[in-house]
């Protein structure tokens, strides 16, 4: 019997199902958290949800209920097929050295928002593309701001790479050649993007973008084979955009 070497590649087990479970659950722990956040009077009263999420539920408990629901299903995954161990399973690493690709993340932003401005203006688009985006320009207190860094440019990348490029794109992989993963992997990485867009100029524009970033980030996570990089490049993106969002949100990054 011929045995792999010790050095192989561990064999993975990631089914496409374990990526809509992880989804899923960050769903479900969001709207769950949401309904204790409004019974506790966090962010107003159930009208205030007909129009829009009130910044307070939306930062302080929709959304870190969120990604406490998709650690829980990645923790899950990771236990059942995998080693259970986040750094074998899905590559998760953090990289001092890497630090410089938050510079790139800002960059890769900036150079979207002015390449997607023709299209902005074609489709007639006025719209912050993401109802996140334009929940952030509503906030003015300092806690609320701080919060949005720490969920958005901190906890989103890390756990955004480990469901999109950590255990999607692996998965897709092992089933067909490189590029074909990067390029499907970069379209589920903007299509689940558009579910919180408002109108169809937004969703279009909010596609193209993160398709393209996803795009970027999958082709770092491939040549790597670690998600450093691409968490940096992912927190730059999103730190950036807060920043214009707090300062010039005329600008409408």
């Amino acid at each position: 019997m011929n045995l792999p070497p010790l050095s192989a590649p561990p064999a993975y087990r990631w089914r496409f199902s374990d990526f809509l479970l992880v989804w899923l659950a960050g769903l479900v722990t969001s709207l769950i958290g949401t309904a204790i956040g409004i019974a506790l009077g966090i962010g107003g009263s159930l009208e205030d949800l007909v129009s829009n999420v009130p910044p307070e539920l939306l930062f302080w408990v929709a959304l870190p209920a969120q990604f406490f629901g998709m650690l829980l299903a990645l923790a899950w995954v990771s236990q059942r097929r995998g080693s259970g161990n986040f750094t074998t399973d899905f590559g998760l690493s953090i990289r001092p050295q890497d630090s410089a690709f938050l510079f790139l993340g800002m960059l890769l932003l900036l150079v979207l928002a002015f390449a997607l401005t023709p299209l902005a203006e074609l489709l007639g688009s006025s719209e912050t593309p993401q109802a996140t985006t334009e929940a952030i320009t509503q906030v003015v207190d300092i806690p609320t701001q701080i919060m949005i860094v720490l969920t958005v440019a901190v906890v989103t990348p890390v756990v955004e790479e480990l469901t999109f490029r950590g255990l999607l794109l692996r998965y897709l992989e092992e089933r067909m050649p490189p590029r074909r993963a990067l390029v499907i992997s970069a379209v589920l990485f903007g299509g689940f993007h558009i579910l919180g867009t408002s109108g169809t100029a937004g969703a279009i524009i909010a596609m193209v973008q993160t398709f393209l970033a996803g795009l970027v980030l999958a082709y770092v996570t491939q040549k790597s084979g670690r998600l450093s990089r691409a968490i940096f490049i992912h927190g730059g993106f999103n730190l950036i955009t807060i920043l214009v969002l707090f300062f010039v949100p005329d600008l409408g990054i």
